[in-house]
């Protein structure tokens, strides 16, 4: 069994307002735009940006789990794969968490056991993982896979993850495990286990009430792609505490949002690039293939006519559109609401980092969520 060295991933402290980027892999980010301004993801900017952002002060770097893009020729078919990408960069960081996302139909959980934990020992401490079912046909084709229904995901998803957790903890205890989603498992063990202990850092994203338990039960964190924007409801955390107050969990789950900064000196000039970048630039055909197929597959697929989910598509998650005082003040009501943290997918990850370092980050310490 390795030392206990928990302190040492920023998730895990608790006074500390978290925020970080997420869906650096690929290119195009979580982008619908063709404005030539997009995210790239070629591997010398992705290296670049874990440098700055790790000694600029931002807290993790949260990877999407993408295989294929939405149609030919569009940026999201070049990405990485997030447990390599997450250990190339665990030797050239020193304080961000590295958080990988894993489908659980595609990647086995001793597989993913053995990676993490050597994630784990390569970044002393900093790994994590976003644990999703997924629900995207095109990638699961690929693997000879189908999209599960809502239950069956939840179910397999809960096995993987006990899988998962059993291992990495660090045992020479052999054990078998036998399911009809993980069949006639024989002499399962793992060393070492991750530094983190019970295990690294986890996140889910729970919308439906099944979700919810899940996360309850199992996570660190709860990701959310949305929230009251007049920053006045605390409905979401206040079920999440009462859930898992049935449940028997003492300390509930934190909270994520997922934003998408357009962050400029001015409103004006947010509000042009906005227009620019999101609208006219729009990729109306990415856009509408995207919709489509998380309509019929995904928990928040909705009906197909939920606007906000095509502007969440067009703008890589809420999009905060202002000054740097303006994002701050988007933190400062989350935080009342109860979240402990966001995710940040801007137009550029490497072009929108300064702004962050230089100003995002000194007025958060200003306002006390640093």
């Amino acid at each position: 069994m390795t030392d206990v060295q928990r302190s040492t991933n920023p998730m895990l402290e608790r006074d500390l307002f978290k925020i970080g980027y997420f869906a650096y892999g690929h290119d195009s980010a979580s982008t619908m735009s063709v404005a030539p301004e997009r995210w790239r993801a070629r591997w010398d900017d992705i290296e670049r940006l874990a440098r700055e952002a790790d000694e600029g002060g931002l807290d993790f770097l949260l990877t999407l789990a993408r295989w294929k893009g939405w149609r030919k020729g569009h940026g999201q078919n070049w990405n990485f794969d997030n447990l390599t990408t997450a250990a190339a960069l665990a030797t050239i960081t020193k304080r961000i968490a590295l958080i990988s996302t894993l489908h659980t139909p595609v990647i086995h959980p001793v597989m993913a056991a053995k990676m993490l934990a050597t994630i784990d020992h390569a970044s002393h401490g900093r790994a994590g993982v976003n644990i999703v079912a997924g629900w995207n046909k095109n990638d699961f084709e690929m693997f000879g896979l189908k999209v599960s229904d809502h239950d069956q995901r939840y179910k397999q998803g809960e096995e993987w993850l006990h899988i998962l957790k059993r291992i990495i903890a660090g045992t020479e205890d052999e054990f078998d495990y036998d399911s009809p989603n993980f069949p006639n498992l024989k002499g399962l063990m793992g060393l070492p286990g991750s530094i983190q202990q019970p295990g690294p850092v986890t996140i889910n994203a729970a919308i439906s009430d099944q979700g919810k338990d899940f996360a309850i039960r199992n996570v660190d964190y709860i990701l959310l792609g949305s929230f009251d924007e007049k920053g006045v409801s605390t409905e979401y955390r206040d079920d999440i505490h009462e859930r898992s107050r049935r449940l028997g969990r003492k300390d509930p789950p934190q909270l994520l949002a997922m934003l998408a900064p357009y962050i400029r000196e001015s409103r004006k000039e947010a509000e042009d690039f906005y227009r620019y970048f999101a609208i006219e630039n729009e990729d109306t055909e990415t856009l509408d293939n995207y919709v489509g197929l998380r309509t019929k597959h995904a928990t928040t697929g909705g009906d197909g006519t939920d606007n906000s989910l095509r502007r969440g598509a067009a703008a890589g998650g809420r999009a905060v559109v202002g000054t740097p005082e303006d994002f701050v003040d988007t933190l400062v009501r989350l935080k009342k609401q109860g979240y402990a943290g966001a995710t940040m997918t801007p137009p550029n990850f490497l072009e929108d980092l300064p702004i962050i370092v230089n100003r995002v980050l000194p007025l958060m310490k200003e306002a006390g969520l640093r």
